[in-house]
């Protein structure tokens, strides 16, 4: 009877359909499935093959980086700044007779400044000087015309031109003011020049010891308004070349202003606007009030006589500033 029971249960362990215990069937159950041991391979292949696109992808750009195709077109910022760079005049470029750069140029025109302020030269040696850089400035202006330092350079040397003494400066200076004007129209410069020009620029004297030669103010016979003129400058350059300035030049201003109204007739001749002006100059530049008094009369008669005229505006300007007693 045992033995029966033993071969049965030995048959039914070796049996497909034996039937399975509850321990066995529990623990088969937690047992991990044979198939999911299948994975790691599929990983792994997965791996390799995004691994190697990689490297492939990063041959085909590092080739495209080393050749660039030359059907690209080049990027659009490149020529606007070289444009923008060849409309500056480089720094080791010289201009003028002089041979000046632009770095000396900008320099030397406060130099010059400096050296009137301080006395350091003479007035005709810093006009000859500054004649030179006017010269190079106008030749870098014409070779390099969109240059941004123009008017900021153009403008300090008409100013310096305005400090200098002598008719000669004054015509340069208003020469270079209208340059500006309607050169760089656009330039706060500009608008400074026009100003400048509406308010009048006078003939400043030249001072004693200025360099000037006295001898060459020779005495004129006086027929018409540019021999007047010339009669007036002489005396304006004796006074400034003499020590001492006593009343001889006032004298000599009066028989000027008289021999003026009777050319013209008292002022009613327009060609006669500049001599007034210039002998209302010399009255404000020689001592005394009776110099003061006549510089105050032939400003009345100027805006009386030449109401539009440059020099009409400069008059007022003079009244308004105020005419004071040189000692």
């Amino acid at each position: 009877m045992r033995r029966a029971r033993f071969e049965n249960t030995l048959h039914a362990v070796h049996s497909k359909d034996r039937p399975v215990a509850p321990s066995e069937r529990y623990y088969s159950a937690r047992k991990p499935k044979r198939a999911a041991n299948k994975i790691v391979p599929v990983r792994r292949t997965h791996r390799l093959a995004w691994m190697l696109g990689l490297a492939v992808a990063s041959a085909f750009v590092l080739e495209a980086i080393a050749s660039p195709s030359t059907s690209r077109s080049p990027s659009p910022t490149v020529t606007p700044s070289a444009a923008v760079i060849s409309d500056l005049a480089p720094a080791d470029e010289y201009f003028g007779h002089a041979h000046l750069s632009i770095v000396r140029i900008h320099h030397q025109v406060f130099a010059l400044k400096d050296d009137i302020h301080h006395q350091r030269g003479r007035p005709d040696a810093i006009l000859h000087e500054t004649d030179d850089l006017n010269d190079a400035y106008l030749d870098w202006a014409n070779r390099f015309p969109k240059d941004r330092w123009l008017p900021r350079t153009g403008w300090e040397l008409a100013t310096l031109y305005e400090e200098l003494p002598g008719a000669a400066a004054r015509d340069r200076a208003v020469a270079l003011l209208n340059y500006l004007q309607n050169r760089f129209q656009s330039s706060p410069f500009a608008v400074e020049s026009r100003k400048e020009l509406a308010r009048g620029v006078g003939i400043r004297p030249w001072p004693q010891g200025a360099g000037v030669d006295a001898t060459r103010a020779s005495t004129v016979a006086i027929t018409d308004s540019p021999s007047l003129l010339q009669a007036i400058k002489n005396v304006e350059t004796k006074s400034a070349a003499s020590s001492s300035p006593d009343d001889g030049g006032v004298k000599a201003a009066q028989n000027l202003e008289t021999t003026f109204r009777t050319l013209s007739r008292d002022g009613s001749n327009a060609g006669y606007a500049r001599c007034a002006w210039e002998l209302a100059a010399l009255y404000q530049f020689l001592p005394g009030e009776d110099a003061r008094d006549g510089a105050i009369r032939m400003l009345a008669l100027v805006l009386d006589r030449y109401p539009k005229t440059e020099f009409a505006t400069w008059s007022m300007r003079d009244l308004r500033r105020g005419v004071g007693v040189r000692v």
